[in-house]
């Protein structure tokens, strides 16, 4: 589903896209370099900071290689690392490597990222790699590992109006055109205020024409900006003094519209300050409050645990381990795993890591808050039943060989089973 977001938020992010699918297609087909930071704005859907900016630039540009096909590979090598972004972290590795095609019509972009080089978005223990970044004027869809985490960025916004209001003024300005053109040649005294409206109205086509059809290079603005100058300089020449004095009304206007508009803004400001603050107090106890009803939530489920702990010396944690046999000092749920984990594994599911006894059995073994219990002693856990079986009483003192999934990776640990 795309993601909900401002148009003016969305606006700056069409300009970042726009700005790195003209230096990306070109390198795709005759090589050269772009900026890692780019890929980061278009993965994370917003512009990044100043520090993360600096960051992923120590990095250096992720360079490019034309191959066959009209495909190029492409590479990154430095230090690895993990940037804080506002909606996750984003772990950069040493060598960030992959391959990118062009798409039908240099419509956009598709960069595919090798499994083992490639960028990984986390949140809290939770982590996906960056499979693949498609790029186009209309949208971003960021793939990643698990599909269930993948990001997908609209940016067509408003385009049919801003196209039919600019073909509003072209129809108009045709109108009035033949409007002049209708008028008796004998006004010859109005000749350079017409010659002026016309000159006038061909600088707004112009400027009309370089708006829809704007790029976001140099050079098309350059263009424009020259266009302008020209058809200023045209005017200028045609119509003299006529026109500087129509100037120096249209100044005039204007610098009375701004100063209307400034006064018309500080009444506005004094008359609503109090409403603004109220809003502001509004939306903040909005915010707080999911905040305050999880912390009662927390506090309610400590004192309801509180009260079932059995009490007295001989009293442990009931991490899934059966009451007179071994115990581990654990708290587990069971889960199910994405598919694409469930394949690697060959396990449909196991047991989180809810908590951890401090200097229990699991703690000592380095099992970890938000670990994935798949076998224990090679046997499959798929549910907390499963545990309390294999903690049988003769099994106090052994030590178990332990299959964890650790942010997406597989970890091997030995955990010595407790006496009760």
């Amino acid at each position: 589903m795309p993601a909900k977001m401002s148009e003016r938020k969305k606006a700056a992010l069409r300009e970042a896209v726009y700005e790195l699918l003209s230096r990306v297609i070109p390198v795709v087909g005759e090589g050269g370099s772009i900026p890692l930071r780019s890929v980061a704005e278009t993965i994370a859907g917003e512009k990044i900071g100043n520090s993360v900016k600096d960051a992923l630039d120590a990095r250096g540009k992720i360079s490019f290689e034309p191959g066959k096909a009209g495909k190029a590979k492409f590479e990154n090598t430095g230090k690895a690392m993990t940037l804080g972004l506002k909606t996750f972290k984003l772990k950069v590795p040493e060598r960030l490597s992959g391959w990118a095609e062009v798409l039908d019509d240099d419509q956009g972009v598709v960069l595919h990222f090798d499994k083992d080089h490639t960028l990984s978005a986390c949140k809290g223990p939770v982590c996906a790699d960056v499979e693949a970044i498609e790029l186009t004027k209309k949208r971003i869809f960021v793939d990643l590992e698990g599909k269930a985490f993948d990001r997908s960025f609209d940016l067509e916004a408003k385009e049919g109006e801003r196209e039919a209001k600019a073909s509003r003024e072209e129809e108009e300005e045709e109108e009035e055109e033949e409007e002049e053109e209708e008028e008796p040649a004998s006004r010859e005294e109005d000749r350079p205020t017409r010659d002026a409206k016309v000159a006038a109205r061909k600088d707004r086509r112009v400027e009309a024409s370089a708006r829809k059809d704007e790029k976001p290079t140099g050079g098309a603005n350059a263009a424009l900006r020259s266009a302008v100058h020209d058809a200023w300089s045209n005017i200028q020449s045609g119509v003299g003094q006529t026109l500087q004095s129509a100037a120096e009304s249209q100044w005039a206007a204007k610098q009375a519209a701004h100063k209307a508009a400034r006064d018309a803004k500080t009444n506005v400001q004094s008359g609503v300050g109090q409403t603004r603050k109220s809003a502001a107090e509004s939306q903040k106890a909005l915010k707080e409050a999911p905040r305050k009803a999880r912390a009662s939530a927390r506090e309610r489920l400590e004192q309801s645990k509180e009260a079932k702990r059995p009490r007295g010396p001989a009293a442990k944690p009931k991490g899934g381990e059966s009451r007179g046999g071994g115990y581990l000092g654990m708290t587990t749920y069971p889960v199910r795993l994405p598919a694409k984990l469930a394949d690697e594994q060959d396990a449909a599911g196991g047991l989180m890591v809810l908590e951890v006894q401090p200097d229990g059995p699991a703690d000592e073994a380095g099992l970890l808050l938000g670990d994935t219990l798949l076998t224990l002693g090679d046997r499959p856990m798929r549910n907390p039943g499963d545990l309390k079986k294999l903690l049988s009483p003769d099994r106090v003192g052994q030590r178990l060989e332990a299959k964890v999934l650790r942010a997406g990776k597989t970890k091997h640990v030995t955990v010595e089973v407790g006496a009760p």
